[in-house]
């Protein structure tokens, strides 16, 4: 890697991390219609304004998994807090929740407390692996509120990186 690439690699992280800074970030797979309507209902209920998300393959996601080697899989929903914390799985899940607030929070937290982490996994796991069963629910597009929240697309255009490179 050249001297250049470095800095120019260096710059795309700072982006990166001024991009989840704002707030924390959750990284879902937009192909499946269960997850586009689970963060609609997210971003719907983010009173801050502060959740960002962004599509499991986009530029985004590309290099959060470079930085974080267990993300490799692209089997799971991701959440990104904004000290760098990351979370997967179920816990991805139950964090979003609880990072909301709200009516689920509480359930998110009896489900900590009563379900082990592992077998909340293998759940989700065993979901996520027939996900193509739940089609019939749609696949609607997100709402413009979350357009808005979307770090990158999945064409790989980063929403936000003209913005995070003139400082603004």
């Amino acid at each position: 890697m050249t001297v250049t690439e470095m800095g120019t690699e260096r710059g795309a992280a700072r982006r990166r991390a001024g991009a989840i800074g704002q707030g924390p970030l959750l990284l879902y797979d937009d192909r499946c219609g269960v997850c586009r309507r689970f963060v609609s209902m997210l971003i719907r209920a983010d009173r801050t304004g502060t959740l960002r998300i962004a599509p499991l393959d986009c530029a985004v996601g590309d290099a959060l998994r470079r930085e974080h080697p267990k993300l490799e899989a692209r089997d799971s929903a991701v959440w990104i807090r904004q000290d760098g914390t990351v979370t997967t799985h179920s816990d991805a899940i139950l964090d979003a929740i609880d990072y909301l607030g709200g009516p689920l929070s509480p359930l998110s937290k009896l489900l900590r407390g009563i379900v082990p982490q592992l077998l909340r996994d293998r759940a989700y796991k065993a979901f996520a692996d027939n996900r193509n069963l739940f089609g019939a629910i749609g696949m609607q597009q997100l709402d413009r509120r979350a357009l808005d929240r979307t770090l990158g697309a999945a064409s790989g255009e980063s929403a936000v990186e003209p913005a995070l490179a003139t400082g603004s």
